[in-house]
């Protein structure tokens, strides 16, 4: 302030001592230079200020600092997780909770801050059945030594409903005990037999593991456990102190008594509410919910949410996901997670590497990986450089993703029309939100630019969490949230890389490459990589279009032949495994189902009765090629009416196999009917034309359809008249009806009467 004075101080000074000027003109010139400063004053103020704060470090580092201090708001939080221990222990599920906590314990490691707090794990104990009476004292003890030993962890018991049995050892070795309000714990001594005295092993057990972690009294664990101990509370001098009764004369001779009370009589075993337990001071709060518990312990109440079950053996499978994500891709990746669960496996990854794809039918796959019961299958995106528009959908599916440290989350280059986007922000607020039991702001900020999200911290806790407005105002207690810093801006989606993914909590963890991965996850090194078989290859191959219209063809060339053929012969055999591979395939692909496979069927008999029943080309054979087509169209894809764009060119592909397959049929029928007649191998088999003794006569009468000479004359079937069919009449080759009854070939016929091009032949008997 006294650097911008300066000048006009030396102006006043310099028009004061001039001795040269009136008084009136100085007197002008003091006034119109004070008010020019007045008015000079704030803009040179605030170019020094900024001058100064380029200068100065300390006004540079101030947005730093800013972010400084809320990753040391972050790194100040612990980490935490929750693994539910199951009660009565058994032999097995002592190994498993000890192969859950070793694993959760791990995890919370990774995820804890170097310079933060220790990491706490909560277990909770559910009872079975009643109060979860039946564990046996020696896997109690294993467990509770197993985790009185665990180093810079704090552990949490958490017992939400009452709890007896040797299992209350479990929850003496650990660091805190929280139970709820209406729970009570005690009644230790209740597996033991009642008609004998408590094994001095077991007591000294309970008087080890309370000394040890000193959250209960010892005189509370022997309370507990044998009915011949009378727990008191006495007030001294020092304060209120729990003792066993048997203590009481070695106390007084030491200090002086001021009350006592008996807080386990004699003949009884201790039994504690939740609140007498807080008041005695070895419980420390008393949450109602997992909620609560999440709240006191500032952890995210997702950190509380039971998630998979690690105690027993994992049956890992990995299935990739790579390249454009199309409606084929997605209906095999699904059914390769139904072989999956077949086999009972546990924890599938999905190898993702895809920049885009169809929507629809990344959304399908997504659905699918998001409706599995994640404390059952575990899934996990392993993103290892790109998850991007149709491959982001898929990823943000799995409970877990874990990602390269450059690897990319987010919409890419993917251009998606407003009712694509509308789609997926559905599906992520929706389903997705719903499974994954999380805040959908974040996820649906990943693909919708109209989302504005920001990041808020609690008021009471410091916590962190992602809001979009339309969500905190959802939150019932939305006040308790403070703004804390803007994360996307609205017209722009949220595009993120490995680590900070893994900051947001979109990610778990960042790993450089697959061996990292596997080691994180504990997969062992030869975890099985589940690849199309050779069913899913042969799909693959019959459904392109151009196998699919080469299939079609050919059974409507053998749907061809066997009607020029004499009986079912190799052309009916043809068109049928050509039309079952073109169907199962579609089956398999979902495309075609039994309405397609009815259609074509019912197709066929009205053609069938058409060509050999009823002359002609009537009803049946228009109704029955209109089916047979409509069949082929829907067996190739999945709708009936297109609705969106993608839908209308699978209309027009299918459509164009089809179109395509008809127009190659009808020319190589043309020329099968000119030219097969006359090669040697279906000369005789074939239904030829005419001779070449009388072509021209034949020709001529054929062309007038007056066949009135042939009337009385005898010939031979040279086809089965069904009732249709051809006859031979010396040298002549005609088409014939006969009067009903069935003619086999070579039987020997009569015309009985002619009306224009219709000639009826009878049976003649030898």
């Amino acid at each position: 302030m006294e650097d911008v004075c300066v000048p006009f101080q030396a102006c006043h000074v310099a028009l004061g001592s001039h001795g040269g000027l009136p008084r009136p003109l100085r007197a002008c010139a003091h006034t119109l230079l004070s008010r020019l400063a007045i008015f000079l004053l704030p803009c040179l103020l605030l170019s020094a200020t900024l001058a100064r704060s380029e200068d100065d470090p300390a006004a540079k580092a101030q947005p730093q600092q800013a972010d400084d201090d809320r990753r040391d708001a972050d790194e100040g939080r612990p980490a935490g997780l929750l693994v539910p221990i199951s009660v009565p222990i058994t032999s097995s599920s002592e190994l498993e909770a000890e192969r859950a906590i070793d694993h959760a314990v791990q995890r919370l490691k990774r995820e804890a801050s170097p310079e933060g707090p220790d990491p706490i794990l909560i277990l909770e104990f559910v009872p079975r059945a009643g109060t979860g009476a039946g564990t046996r004292f020696t896997r109690a003890y294993d467990l509770a030594n197993y985790i009185s030993e665990l180093k810079n962890i704090r552990t949490i018991a958490y017992v939400p409903r009452s709890l007896s049995g040797h299992a209350v050892l479990a929850v003496m070795a650990c660091e805190h005990v929280f139970m709820a309000p209406d729970a009570s714990i005690g009644r230790a001594g209740t597996d033991e037999d009642s008609n004998s005295p408590i094994d001095e092993l077991i007591t000294s057990g309970y008087r080890i593991m309370a000394e040890k972690r000193r959250t209960f009294p010892v005189a509370v664990a022997l309370g507990m456990l044998d009915k011949n101990y009378e727990v008191l509370v006495v007030s001294t001098e020092d304060g209120e102190e729990i003792i066993l009764r048997r203590d009481l004369e070695s106390l007084l001779e030491n200090t002086s008594v001021e009350s006592r009370r008996v807080i386990v009589p004699r003949g009884e075993v201790g039994w504690f509410s939740g609140t007498e337990a807080r008041n005695l001071g070895f419980v420390r709060f008393k949450p109602a919910t997992r909620k609560d518990v999440a709240d006191r312990l500032e952890l995210p109440e997702s950190a509380l949410t039971p998630g998979f079950d690690y105690s027993g053996e994992l049956n890992p499978r990995v299935l990739t996901v790579k390249g454009y994500i199309n409606s084929k891709m997605s209906d095999t990746r699904r059914r390769m997670i139904e072989n999956c669960l077949r086999e009972d496996v546990n924890y599938i990854c999905f190898w993702i590497d895809s920049g885009d794809g169809d929507v629809d039918a990344a959304i399908e796959l997504a659905s699918a990986i998001s409706q599995l019961d994640s404390t059952e299958v575990r899934t996990v995106a392993y993103v290892p450089y790109e998850a991007q528009g149709a491959g982001a959908i898929v990823a943000v599916a799995c409970d877990d993703i874990v990602m390269g440290p450059k690897a990319k989350l987010g919409m890419g280059d993917a251009e998606w029309t407003p009712e694509q986007v509308s789609d997926v922000a559905t599906f992520v607020r929706g389903q997705l939100a719903v499974s994954k039991k999380s805040s959908w702001s974040l996820l649906a900020a990943l693909f919708d630019p109209s989302l504005r999200v920001n990041a808020y911290r609690h008021k009471e806790n410091n916590r962190r969490a992602y809001f979009s407005q339309e969500e905190l105002d959802a939150e019932l207690n939305a006040g308790d949230w403070k703004l804390d810093q803007r994360l996307t801006a609205e017209g722009e989606t949220l595009t993120v890389e490995g680590s900070q993914a893994a900051e947001l909590g979109l990610a778990s963890d960042t790993v450089k490459e697959f061996s990292e991965f596997k080691a994180l996850e504990n997969l062992a090194d030869d975890v099985t990589m589940v690849e199309p078989g050779w069913a899913e290859d042969l799909v693959d191959i019959l459904t392109t279009p151009q196998v699919a219209a080469l299939l079609l063809l050919i059974g409507l060339v053998g749907m061809y032949a066997e009607v020029q053929l004499p009986g079912v012969g190799i052309g009916g055999f043809i068109a049928t495994v050509a039309f079952v591979l073109f169907f199962w395939a579609n089956y398999m692909e979902q495309t075609a189902n039994t309405l397609e496979i009815l259609l074509f069927l019912v197709g066929v008999s009205c053609l069938v009765l058409e060509v050999f029943v009823i002359p002609g080309f009537g009803i049946f054979g228009l109704g029955g090629g209109v089916m047979i087509i409509t069949s082929l169209v829907l067996a190739s894809q999945t709708f009936v009416l297109p609705g969106t764009p993608a839908e209308i060119t699978q209309l027009r592909d299918s459509l164009l196999v089809v179109g395509s397959s008809g127009v190659a049929f009808v020319g190589l029928a043309m020329l099968m009917r000119r030219y097969l007649p006359h090669t040697p191998l279906f000369r005789h088999v074939l239904l030829e034309p005419p001779g070449a003794d009388h072509p021209e006569s034949l020709d001529q009468r054929e062309s007038m359809a007056d066949f009135r000479h042939l009337v009385g004359q005898r010939g031979t079937a040279a086809t089965q008249l069904t009732p249709a069919g051809k006859a031979r009449f010396g040298d002549e080759l005609v088409d014939v009806v006969s009067d009903g009854d069935l003619i086999e070939k070579g039987e020997s016929v009569s015309v009985a009467e002619v009306h224009g091009n219709r000639v009826v032949v009878t049976s003649v008997k030898e």
